[in-house]
């Protein structure tokens, strides 16, 4: 039966790295074939239409989320996609533990637990595969570790199941026979079976949101620890032929820290690179953008990266026994990287305070290879279907979440491939937040315009919507006092979209509105006039990720997605924020 729970679980891989191979044909089709197709995003072999029929059948089945309201809270369940392969998993495990058993008979009580038992630990494997930074299961299938952190998670919670059944057998059998107490206090191997499963359910329980978030940095160290004693009482508790369920793992997992930490000594060591500043490698500066974002900079970086990606920082100096995520806000052509922290707690708000105290007093014709303060760096991380492919672009983002938009926006222009149409929509909550970006937009504008000069059709919309009713107060009439908090909510409510004073920062051909965009019309907009598969990518707290998963789903629905009506595909990418 673990033979059979592993075909099943191959299967699934077998079937994702298939998709992965079929989605790098089909770039590789578009893109070679742009010259002498104005639609080349549009699918016309009898292969390519099929996929699409397909791949629209089940963007619109896994996108969609359920939203729910409790009193003034509004939330979504998870999707559809993840909670199928979630019961899927779950079912499969049931299944393999019971299969042929039938658990009314007494005689077989024994066989149920030791069957669970055995697909209980041949499930450690996949539980490390599905965590590491350099993650075997996404490198076949296309899939970052951080879009599989979700699957690691709930994977391990699953464990449990096999191991209560395990347990509640043969406990269920020595309470029928007066036996429990004996089997606890005299028993070494039923013992060594508790503290292990003792152990499990510590590291599920741990590693739930509010108590992990507490101390990110604490959580992980007592996390390895924890895994490695579960190991060991694993280990010492099954029988010796199934101790390959205990190397295969702990195999996995050195090899996934040899590799790690390989390339951030490589990475960080000054030494091994031309444009070291020292013993470490990279010297980052933080300017204080506002009231609590910092903008780091690491100058003559010494990696490679792409547009869409995220790093490891951590600086010793400013933030100790901290690293954290952060994605990339800069281009490789730019020389240098950049990230937009917002300052919560901890190192992020150290690196705030850092930057209000260090950045003023900066000697005005310092060279920035000589400032700022020594950074260690690991990445970069994630991975993003190419976006030069489609033939329309919808990028939404809700504040910092314009870190990861901005620069993918930025690379489609710079290589212009199949798009034709770019719609970036950047929701804030202040006008000032638009000077974060202000040259990079700028600079899109008349790279955009270089094109039309050379004879490419390309056409981009750039639209930055402020949310802050005291941003929408100030940019209507004046309002007399006592009324002001009403006429502030009017404001919100009913003067969406028109135009604020220009900031000074930006092209005219730039938007400033007033209010929240309306995310369906949007992506149905674009929808309506894209010649092949469109991409919307959106980044910002959950509930405009959702949102804007389940608009798409609407639309796909209305339009009849490769069924028969000519509407073309839709595709997304989501980025949360936070990191678990």
């Amino acid at each position: 039966m673990q033979q059979i729970f592993w075909a099943f679980v191959g299967t699934a891989i077998g079937v994702a790295t298939l998709a992965n191979v079929l989605n790098r044909l089909i770039y590789h089709q578009r893109i070679t074939s742009r010259s002498s197709i104005p639609d080349a995003a549009r699918p016309k072999s009898f292969l390519f239409r099929a996929q699409a029929w397909m791949s629209a059948i089940v963007r619109e089945y896994g996108y969609y989320s359920l939203p729910l309201s409790f009193r003034k809270t509004h939330f979504f369940l998870a999707p559809v996609g993840s909670t199928t392969v979630l019961l899927s998993y779950v079912v499969l495990t049931l299944v393999s533990c019971f299969y042929a058993f039938d658990p009314s008979n007494v005689l077989q009580w024994e066989d149920v637990g030791y069957r669970s038992g055995f697909i209980a630990i041949c499930q450690i494997p996949l539980v490390v595969l599905l965590a590491g930074k350099r993650n075997i299961i996404g490198f076949l299938t296309g899939v970052g570790y951080e879009r599989l952190t979700w699957l690691h998670r709930w994977v391990a919670r699953t464990l449990l199941l096999p191991v209560v059944i395990h347990m509640g057998f043969f406990v269920r059998e020595w309470v029928m026979y007066d036996y429990l107490t004996i089997k606890i206090q005299q028993d070494p191997l039923t013992i060594k079976g508790f503290i292990a499963g003792g152990i499990l359910l510590w590291l599920v329980v741990s590693s739930v949101a509010p108590i992990r978030n507490l101390s990110y940095e604490i959580f992980v160290v007592q996390h390895i620890i924890s895994w490695l004693g579960f190991l060991f009482a694993v280990y010492i508790h099954v029988p010796a032929e199934n101790h390959i369920w205990i190397w295969l793992p702990l195999g996995f997992w050195v090899f996934d820290r040899v590799v790690r930490a390989s390339y951030i000594f490589y990475l960080n060591l000054g030494l091994l690179h031309k444009n070291g500043t020292g013993l470490i490698a990279c010297r980052a500066n933080f300017e204080p953008l506002d009231e609590g974002h910092t903008r780091v900079t690491i100058p003559n970086p010494p990696i490679n990266w792409k547009a869409g990606q995220h790093m490891f920082l951590a600086c010793p100096v400013v933030a100790p026994l901290s690293s954290h995520p952060f994605t990339i806000a800069s281009i490789p052509s730019d020389g240098k990287i950049e990230f937009v922290v917002r300052a919560k707690k901890g190192a992020t708000k150290r690196f705030f305070k850092y930057a209000e105290k260090a950045y003023p007093s900066l000697p005005s014709n310092s060279s920035p290879q000589k400032i700022g303060r020594s950074i260690l760096i690991d990445g970069p991380y994630a991975t993003i279907r190419p976006l030069r492919q489609f033939d329309s672009l919808v990028f939404l983002a809700g504040s910092t979440g314009a870190t990861f938009t901005t620069p993918l926006m930025r690379d489609i222009v710079q290589q212009w491939k199949v798009t034709r149409y770019i719609n970036f929509v950047w929701v804030v909550k202040r006008k000032s937040a638009v000077s974060w970006f202000a040259s990079q937009l700028d600079q899109v504008i008349r790279d955009v315009e270089t094109l039309h000069n050379q004879g490419q059709g390309i056409a981009i919309d750039i639209n930055i919507y402020v949310t802050s009713t005291d941003e929408l107060a100030s940019s209507q009439a004046s309002i007399n006092g006592d009324t002001i908090e009403a006429e502030k909510e009017f404001a919100l409510q009913n003067i969406s979209h028109s135009r604020l004073n220009g900031t000074g920062l930006l092209d005219s051909r730039i938007s400033i509105l007033a209010g929240r965009p309306q995310v369906m019309n949007i992506i149905r907009s674009t929808a309506e006039t894209a010649l092949g598969e469109m991409a919307v990518v959106v980044c910002g707290p959950p509930g405009l990720v959702q949102s804007t998963r389940n608009a798409v789903v609407r639309v796909s629905n209305e339009k009849a997605v490769h069924k028969g009506s000519g509407a073309q595909g839709i595709y997304v990418h989501a980025e949360a924020f936070g990191y678990a």
